[in-house]
């Protein structure tokens, strides 16, 4: 691709806008992901969404985040689907109305801060968000610190290969789907209807205490909520304990605390977020400069290159996601890594212009993977918006 970066920028700022405008559910206050797969509402993306709609200047930003919680209940936990404009289409799967049963990383702390600091109100949004995310530290600690997830579905990336074990004979996609439906049968619940536990899938992924923990730090900060603050401490102190400098990763915990894979995959780099040792810095700045790692032209890979089951094309087996990279580079700026960060920014503006917004992408070609367009890739706007914010 010959165009230079200002009009990659444009390119991308003007493809964010038409996907959004196109995708708004005027109906349900939020953005679907792709208006044929994807037409539902899922908790990360809407967050992502709002933050893409604040770098726009548009308010829908914070109608997008007061959707988030349509359906909170009253220990604070946050469904990952709600189906406001079919309550009962998906009541057979999940065993309730209007929303699934399961949650996703609660990056609603994260974008209500964001909006906060595009100048949005959101006020009226802290007590929920500080309820959303009180709710992992609370009812899903594990004894060594970290956070259980009850289904693959709750981490993001569901085909992960870390989560290759749990698939009877080995990872294959249909049988790994089967596999997945079964675990909302075995997953335990609160009182008022919360998932807690899953003795079929007992995982505490590094990924994930990570990003509760990065969330409850910036809703700590810039909402004086010491709860959080200290949650997020306490948070990266048991990531920080995971990291082995010789497998170059953070290492996932089973819920009883043994190891449950040191797969070299970018989400398990959110480590990162809490722990900043010289040490875990090298080892991310590694990852994304190293071609046998995730280095790529087109966004950094999401599986290592020398991983056995990288597959470029297959899902969350290597391509690149946008979301994933936005954050990685967001970790790497807040831990001074300024040249990686710029890395994974300009990698994923490429892929989201040359894809013109796949929801995952061709690491080395840059073509479009997955549902297409895809509103989430819009957060190839997002570090310009930082900058533009930070000059000011």
């Amino acid at each position: 691709m010959s165009m230079d970066h200002p009009a990659l920028l444009t390119a991308a700022r003007t493809l964010a806008t038409d996907v959004l405008n196109a995708n708004w559910r005027e109906d349900g206050g939020y953005t679907s992901p792709n208006l044929d797969t994807y037409p539902w509402q899922w908790l990360w993306d809407s967050c992502f969404h709002a933050i893409i709609w604040a770098a726009l200047g548009d308010e829908r930003a914070v109608r997008e985040l007061e959707a988030v919680f349509t359906h909170q209940d009253a220990v604070g936990f946050v469904p990952h689907m709600g189906y406001q404009l079919d309550p009962e289409v998906a009541t057979p799967l999940w065993g309730r109305s209007g929303c699934s049963s399961i949650s996703q990383p609660p990056m609603f702390g994260h974008a209500l801060c964001e909006l906060h600091r595009a100048g949005l109100p959101v006020g009226h949004l802290v007590e929920r968000a500080v309820a959303g995310i009180a709710f992992f530290g609370e009812h899903r600690r594990t004894n060594t610190g970290l956070l259980r997830i009850v289904h693959p579905w709750e981490s993001g990336a569901d085909n992960t290969p870390r989560w290759d074990r749990f698939c009877p004979g080995g990872f294959d996609k249909a049988r790994w789907m089967t596999a997945k439906i079964a675990m909302l049968d075995t997953i335990s619940f609160g009182p008022t209807g919360a998932p807690l536990h899953n003795p079929a899938f007992d995982v505490a992924p590094v990924s994930f205490a990570a990003l509760v923990a990065m969330n409850a730090a910036d809703m700590g900060a810039t909402f004086n909520v010491p709860e959080l603050s200290n949650l997020a401490v306490e948070l990266g102190d048991a990531v920080a304990s995971t990291f082995d400098p010789s497998r170059g990763t953070w290492v996932d915990q089973l819920g009883d605390g043994a190891p449950a894979g040191d797969d070299d995959v970018i989400d398990a780099l959110f480590g990162l977020f809490v722990d900043r040792r010289p040490e875990a810095r090298a080892t991310v700045a590694d990852a994304l400069t190293n071609e046998e790692r995730l280095a790529a032209p087109f966004g950094p890979c999401a599986v290592s290159r020398s991983h056995p089951g990288f597959d470029p094309t297959g899902y969350w087996r290597g391509p690149q996601w946008p979301h994933l990279t936005y954050l990685l580079a967001l970790a790497c700026r807040a831990a001074g890594l300024d040249h990686e960060a710029a890395l994974a920014e300009d990698g994923l503006l490429r892929g989201a212009v040359h894809s013109t917004f796949g929801e995952y992408i061709n690491p080395f070609t840059g073509g479009p993977l997955g549902a297409h367009p895809q509103s989430w890739t819009g957060l190839s706007i997002v570090h310009a918006a930082h900058r533009d914010r930070s000059a000011r």
